[in-house]
C-alpha cells in the first residue's frame, strides 16, 4: 500500500495553532519518559510549538502514518525537537516524543 503524502508544513503548523487554543495537546507516555531521560518538561515543549516556523514529516513505520518534527528552543534557550502526531480527527495533537 502507498504511503498518503505528508501533510504542508503551513498546514501541521496550523493545527499546531488550533490544537495549542483548545487545549487539545496530548502527550504520549513515551514523551512523558523522554522529558524525565532529557530533562525538560510541558513548558519547553509550548514554547517550541508555539514559536515553531516549520515541520517536517517522518513516516512513523509503527503507527504507519506521517509524523512531524517542529524545531526550536526551551525555555533556556536551548535547542529542542518535539516530534508531534496528529489526531485522527484533525483537531489535535499528540506529543511523540523530545529531543
Amino acid at each position: 500500500m502507498a504511503r498518503p503524502k505528508p501533510l504542508k508544513a503551513e498546514d501541521v503548523l496550523k493545527i499546531v495553532s488550533a490544537a495549542l487554543a483548545r487545549g487539545r495537546v496530548y502527550p504520549s507516555n513515551h514523551f512523558r519518559q523522554r522529558m524525565r531521560e532529557r530533562n525538560f518538561d510541558i513548558n519547553d515543549a509550548i514554547q517550541v510549538l508555539e514559536n515553531a516556523k516549520e515541520a517536517r514529516p517522518k513516516w512513523n513505520t509503527k503507527s504507519a502514518t506521517w509524523n512531524y518534527d517542529l524545531y526550536g528552543k526551551d525555555i533556556e534557550g536551548q535547542a529542542l525537537t518535539i516530534r508531534i502526531a496528529i489526531t485522527e480527527d484533525i483537531n489535535g495533537v499528540v506529543l511523540v516524543t523530545g529531543f
